[in-house]
């Protein structure tokens, strides 16, 4: 039998159950994101406690956070979004303008799926066209 499977496992579930409070964790691979419903600014100390929970615990188990490769992006219908500043360990987290690609996919605050559309067939047009072989 495997370990690594429920390594895994039991480290999601730490994280998930014993280190955030409010907020929800999505993982895949070496990638983490964390996310809460924002419904008013009384929201936000609860994100930020988490992330802070979530940033000391990653350096207590020996692990580093690489706080520079972090955006922040706001999924929002709104036209006046409720926005905030996020600082972890003295630094500021940059919020995404209006996308950010995330596991090859670009997505956008207002969940339009138009601009990663547009991407894929950008690609497609660049892409080389294989050389004809002659016999």
């Amino acid at each position: 039998m495997d370990t690594c499977p429920s390594f895994v496992f039991s480290f999601v579930n730490n994280i998930s159950c014993i280190i955030l409070c409010y907020s929800h964790i999505l993982c895949f691979a070496d990638d983490i994101k964390l996310y809460l419903r924002v419904g008013s600014l009384d929201d936000y100390p609860h994100f930020l406690s988490d992330l802070d929970r979530f940033v000391n615990w990653f350096g207590n188990v020996g692990l580093s956070s690489n706080i520079s490769n972090c955006k922040v992006l706001t999924y929002t219908r709104s036209r006046l979004p409720i926005i905030h500043s996020y600082n972890v360990l003295g630094s500021d987290i940059l919020h995404a303008d209006k996308f950010v690609i995330d596991l090859s996919c670009k997505l956008t605050s207002s969940l339009d799926l138009r601009p990663h559309i547009d991407m894929i067939c950008c690609k497609m047009i660049k892409k080389p066209k294989h050389t004809q072989h002659t016999q």
